[in-house]
């Protein structure tokens, strides 16, 4: 358990929405993030950190010990990330994640309790909705009366056979996952100024938040430097998705209407 704050160095300087430190070197395509909280606290979620140490175990990892999540804290995170975060972009992956530590742990997971602190943190939508992708493409060893208890009583069956498509079938290219909240957001938007605002806030981050991108100190006039760096990465990554969005092309804002729907309503009172 971390003795010092989240907001002490290596960043002197973090916004108070932040929740995780990337840390990379390019030249080894490694990416490190310490996270010192499961999500931004901005969000709609409750995952309190302290309840997380507090049902941590012991593991031995190559050699050293560690701590790492309880089964149940384990699946909830990944069922978290694979839903709302990442809107199953790589759904596979995420669902192998998901079904091999239910099957790892299938001994000693407390689904009551698992069931309970879904409900308690906000996340029994996101845990409904990644647990059936998973029973349904992978049978995940998931008890049938969890998915009954979880399942939401406004839950929209197309969201499920859009997600069972995209599992089975993935997207590319133009017709591929946004997964950026920002791009979906600009597509919902027919407010030039609203756009341009959008634009502004992932083209112009704050220091903070690009520090957190480049792993350099926020109170380094080095910052600087990097907005340029952040220009180019962000062109490459995103050009023609936002040009789809900005000249309002049909497939494209029916595709980020869907998933500003489904990522309000995963992050909706459950």
């Amino acid at each position: 358990r971390p003795q010092t704050q989240p907001h002490d160095p290596p960043t002197p300087e973090t916004g108070h929405d932040d929740h995780h430190l990337c840390l990379s070197k390019p030249s080894a395509h490694v990416v490190i993030e310490i996270h010192w909280s499961i999500t931004s606290p901005v969000r709609a979620f409750r995952v309190e950190t302290e309840s997380l140490w507090d049902r941590s175990e012991s593991a031995r990892i190559a050699g050293v010990d560690v701590a790492v999540l309880s089964p149940e804290d384990l699946i909830l995170h990944l069922c978290l990330h694979a839903s709302y975060h990442h809107l199953f972009d790589t759904p596979l992956k995420y669902l192998c994640d998901i079904t091999e530590a239910v099957r790892h742990h299938r001994e000693r997971i407390d689904w009551g309790l698992l069931s309970s602190m879904a409900r308690r943190r906000g996340l029994a939508r996101c845990t409904y909705f990644t647990l059936w992708c998973a029973k349904t493409t992978l049978a995940c060893e998931v008890p049938a009366g969890v998915l009954r208890e979880l399942r939401p009583s406004d839950l929209d069956p197309s969201w499920m056979e859009s997600a069972l498509h995209r599992v089975l079938r993935p997207e590319t290219g133009k017709t591929a996952s946004l997964t950026s909240a920002n791009l979906s957001r600009l597509g919902a938007t027919g407010q030039l100024r609203e756009k341009m605002g959008i634009l502004g806030r992932s083209v112009f981050p704050s220091r903070s938040t690009l520090a957190q991108m480049y792993a350099v100190p926020a109170d380094s006039l080095r910052i600087f430097f990097f907005y340029p760096v952040r220009w180019r990465d962000h062109v490459a990554r995103h050009r023609g998705t936002a040009w789809r969005m900005l000249t309002r092309q049909p497939q494209t804002m029916k595709k980020a209407r869907q998933e500003n729907e489904l990522r309000d309503w995963l992050s909706g009172p459950s």
